[in-house]
């Protein structure tokens, strides 16, 4: 949202803000002499038979004829461009004329507003430029002023075009024009001038406030993250100001409401029946047993949840496969292709148990998991399993279960079940990376030996936002947390996780750290 300020805002802003904006500063209260005023023309002197408010005021007049010539004084030091300037008018006689001028460059580049009050040859009130010598007229409307009587002028300019004059009793009481010209952006100093009879100015004054636009903000961010508004960045609640430079050069306020949506840690107990599960979101548990999830808030935060799950009933899994024309009965149902089928076995307390059949067709099965990338000179033996299967034939003629990775390549491996030969393949690369102060293993042995016992990151200086997670070779998500101590254990609710690959994924201030962590037993 992006308005012009109004004098409520102003003075809230001020408030908040005081550097942002200036004070009301009095040019002059003509109390003394006119030493900061250069008379171009005409004659002006102080005069004490008639003031707005003090002692005295300046009167500008001709002291001989002809009657209907230009008296003009420019003040010597002043400079100002946008804000308001405010001054107190008086005109006597019927050939009276009141002008002021501001961002007065030279006689040849500034604006000026003239007021003829009533009763005189030419009764009107004129806004107008002259620019390279040329003079327009921006607006015109008729008489706002009585001779004999003071008056107080107000002229609002803002460095996005607008220039608005207010005449009346008080400063700022009738709005009177109002027109957008960007002609002179520049400072200039002002002007008093008089075309005729005696014309009258006291308390003229001047309060700079080019911040004239601004931008309310109201935002929510995950914590251990930032919201930048310009070269400012904030990452606590609160409320928050900034001053921009628009593409106009206008000095802008930002004003920031932010909000930090936090990271949970909940506790929640379950019991759900076996055939119908606990839905995470992304998955179906269906076994009783300690879990920590991870889930998104709407504003994409992870909060993490500490589950207990009770499961009645039992659901059990099992894996199976099929090779070529082969064919399984299950559950009254013929099964010729890959995939995961359920029964329901038996009723307990209102619930089901299941099972939960694992199909695997030809050589569909992932044995080996995905490609890795280790760095060998820190971990000189990674382990390489493919269980649960007759026998086990390695691309090097090795039988083993598990063999020991030493070298980056490509090794494969078919699996005998049965008829069924199963294939798959993996690639080792190599990758060593180092990042400064930061050390990430990329091994661990969680035998309860005291001696690298679990999968901790080490930093510097402990990160204020943080989280690690830990994916199998299946992409299964077996660990996550928000605090880096301790670290893992190898553990998933309470139970061993077997020797192998694991992928993590570290988030530590802003800085993102992917990779394999090989679990040794």
């Amino acid at each position: 949202m992006v308005r012009h300020l109004a004098w409520l805002w102003m003075a809230f802003v001020a408030g908040l803000c005081p550097s942002h904006l200036a004070a009301q500063m009095v040019i002059d209260s003509f109390e003394r002499d006119l030493g900061n005023w250069q008379i171009l023309e005409g004659f002006a002197e102080i005069y004490a038979a008639n003031e707005y408010s003090g002692m005295s005021s300046v009167r500008l007049h001709r002291r001989i004829a002809p009657i209907g010539s230009q008296t003009t004084l420019l003040h010597r030091t002043f400079q100002g461009d946008f804000g308001v300037y405010d001054m107190a008018c008086f005109a006597e006689g019927d050939k009276s004329d009141i002008q002021f001028l501001f961002q007065y460059i030279d006689d040849q580049n500034y604006y000026g507003v003239a007021s003829n009050p009533r009763a005189t040859d030419n009764p009107q009130l004129i806004l107008w430029k002259v620019i390279n010598g040329n003079y327009t007229v921006l607006d015109s409307i008729g008489p706002v002023m009585d001779l004999n009587k003071w008056y107080k002028l107000r002229i609002e300019r803002y460095c996005t075009g607008e220039i608005s004059v207010y005449v009346g009793d008080s400063f700022g009481d009738t709005l009177r024009m109002e027109v957008n010209d960007r002609s002179i952006l520049v400072p200039g100093t002002i002007g008093l001038a008089a075309w005729g009879e005696s014309i009258y100015f006291d308390d003229v004054s001047y309060e700079k406030k080019n911040a004239d636009i601004a931008t309310h903000l109201k935002e929510t961010i995950c914590s251990g993250t930032f919201f930048q508004v310009g070269n400012s960045r904030y990452s606590q609640p609160g409320i928050f100001l900034d001053t921009l430079l628009t593409s106009e050069g206008c000095d802008s306020i930002v004003e920031l409401e932010l909000d930090i949506a936090l990271h949970y840690l909940l506790t929640d107990t379950a019991t759900v029946c076996a055939n119908e599960g606990y839905f995470t979101g992304t998955d179906t548990l269906r076994t009783s047993g300690r879990y920590n999830l991870s889930l998104m808030s709407k504003y994409g935060c992870d909060s993490l949840v500490d589950l207990t799950l009770i499961v009645v009933g039992e659901h059990i899994e099992k894996d199976t496969f099929l090779c070529g024309d082969q064919f399984l009965i299950f559950n009254g149902d013929t099964i010729t292709e890959g995939g995961s089928y359920l029964d329901t076995l038996m009723a307990q307390d209102g619930c089901f148990s299941t099972l939960q059949l694992n199909v695997h067709k030809d050589n569909q099965a992932p044995i080996l998991g995905p490609d890795q990338t280790i760095c060998f000179s820190m971990t000189p033996a990674i382990p390489l399993s493919a269980e649960g299967f007759d026998s086990i034939r390695w691309n090097d003629g090795r039988t083993k279960e598990t063999i020991a990775i030493t070298a980056p390549g490509i090794y494969s491996v078919e699996a005998y079940n049965g008829n069924c030969i199963l294939k798959d393949t993996i690639e080792f690369f190599e990758f060593c990376e180092v990042q400064p102060g930061v050390f990430i293993p990329n091994a661990f042995s969680p035998n309860n030996d005291q001696i690298n016992d679990f999968f901790q990151p080490q930093f510097p200086t402990p990160p204020q936002d943080y989280s690690l997670k830990v994916f199998n070779r299946w992409g299964d998500l077996v660990y996550s947390s928000f605090v880096l101590d301790p670290g893992w254990d190898g553990r998933v609710n309470g139970t061993t996780e077997p020797t192998g690959v694991y992928v993590y994924l570290i988030l530590a201030d802003g800085a993102q750290y992917a990779g394999t962590i090989t679990l040794l037993r």
